[in-house]
Order: C-alpha cells, then sequence, then structure tokens
C-alpha cells in the first residue's frame, strides 16, 4: 500500500430502498434501513478511500466494527455517507464513519480493515 497523506475522506449519496430494510435483512421487524445495511455502507465507503491506494496484489479485509445505530431512516431517504481514513500503520487502517440523512446523523462508526496480499490470504483459506 502507498499510505496517502491523511486524514483522507470519500463520501457518497445512497437512498433507502425496500431491499434495505430490517424486515428484508430479517435483522427486524420495521420496515426502516437495517443495521447490516448501514454496516456494508460504511465498508463500502472505506473501500472507496483505499482501493486506489492499494498494490495491484493487495486487497483489504474487514478486521473491527464499532457502530452505533442513533436514528432511523425511512424508505425513500437520501442518506450521505462518508469514510475518512485518520490512521494507516503496520497494514492496518483505522476509519471514522457517518451517516448522514435529513442534516442528522443516523449512524456513525470506528472500522479497521487490513491490507493483505489477495494471494497469500486466499491460499490460507483453500
Amino acid at each position: 500500500m502507498h499510505p496517502p497523506e491523511l486524514p483522507v475522506t470519500k463520501t457518497f449519496a445512497y437512498q433507502v430502498t425496500g431491499r434495505d430494510s430490517a424486515v428484508a435483512f430479517e435483522s427486524g421487524s420495521v420496515p426502516v434501513l437495517a443495521t447490516p445495511k448501514v454496516l456494508a455502507l460504511f465498508e463500502k465507503g472505506t473501500c472507496l478511500v483505499i482501493d486506489g491506494h492499494l498494490d495491484q496484489d493487495e486487497t483489504s479485509v474487514g478486521h473491527t466494527v464499532q457502530l452505533d445505530h442513533l436514528a432511523p431512516s425511512f424508505i425513500g431517504d437520501d442518506l450521505e455517507i462518508s469514510a475518512t481514513l485518520v490512521e494507516y500503520s503496520r497494514r492496518r487502517c483505522v476509519f471514522e464513519c457517518s451517516l448522514i440523512s435529513n442534516r442528522t446523523q443516523v449512524a456513525r462508526a470506528t472500522i479497521s480493515r487490513v491490507v493483505v496480499k489477495r494471494s497469500d490470504f486466499l491460499r490460507e483459506h483453500e
């Protein structure tokens, strides 16, 4: 990995659909944005931040997550997801993530990912 100068932030938009609901994920019984989908959006953001800095034979894998889902988002809501790389040390990347809906922070997370050689990682699991 070619570490960028910190911090580095990527932000993207997303609109909540029925496929994103707690009902669809079977993680709840109400038609609001599912926490597992929040995590998936945050993971997407972390990958957007570092993918351009990885060597061709490298990838990153999720390591730890601390996620706070603070308020509901409803089907049709427009979301703004941001991930900021705040620390890089010995292949470990630490991100601060935020999800905003209607000018309100709906979720936040600290996520760490580890940079690995793709071939070595896959070989270990054969």
